[in-house]
């Protein structure tokens, strides 16, 4: 039927274009409706990048035409570091200024920096927000319990979570502020 579905994910009629260019690594990839969970789906995703000598960027754009509109056009850079005696590499992230519209409402995404590392994960000033709303996270999360993530969220109304808690039978109402601090997250 053209369909794939692994692990609880599905993509309807997706299609893969890999190809080369002057040595670069060049991918297109679509599909009609990316499952993501029971009723939550990304449709008329386009994710498109390249790589060449570990280096290289990813950018998805989806489109979700509904009642309410949910879609985005996010780009990653990413550098991949070979570090000595590790079977995986490292893996450094920078989000390009970015936006998704999540409810009606758009959200913008900054140039926030993430590093992946053996033992531990570092992000940089990462910031979404729409409006007077935002999520804020710096810090350090690994094993180490005086590695700290610090996360701020701001007038973040909690309506917009109930599209993800309906199937639990959960409805939320009001505003979230506050500041979390959290450590050894990568403990257990």
């Amino acid at each position: 039927n053209g369909n794939i579905s692994y692990s609880g994910i599905s993509a309807e009629k997706p299609e893969f274009n890999f190809y080369t260019e002057n040595g670069t690594l060049l991918f297109d990839c679509k599909t009609k409706k990316l499952g993501l969970a029971e009723n939550i789906n990304m449709r008329n995703l386009a994710l498109q990048g390249y790589t060449k000598n570990n280096l290289g960027e990813i950018g998805f754009k989806w489109d979700n035409p509904d009642t309410l509109v949910y879609k985005g056009d996010v780009s990653i850079s990413f550098k991949l570091l070979k570090s000595e005696g590790k079977k995986m590499p490292s893996i450094l992230l920078e989000a390009n200024p970015s936006m998704v519209v999540f409810s009606n409402l758009d959200w913008y995404i900054n140039d926030a920096k993430v590093g992946i590392f053996d033992s531990l994960i570092n992000i940089e000033q990462f910031t979404i927000n729409s409006d007077e709303q935002y999520i804020y996270a710096n810090g350090i999360i690994s094993k180490n319990k005086s590695d700290t993530l610090t996360v701020l969220l701001n007038q973040i109304n909690l309506t917009n979570s109930n599209l993800f808690l309906k199937k639990y039978g959960l409805e939320l109402e009001g505003l979230l502020s506050g500041k979390s601090f959290i450590t050894g997250l990568l403990d257990k």
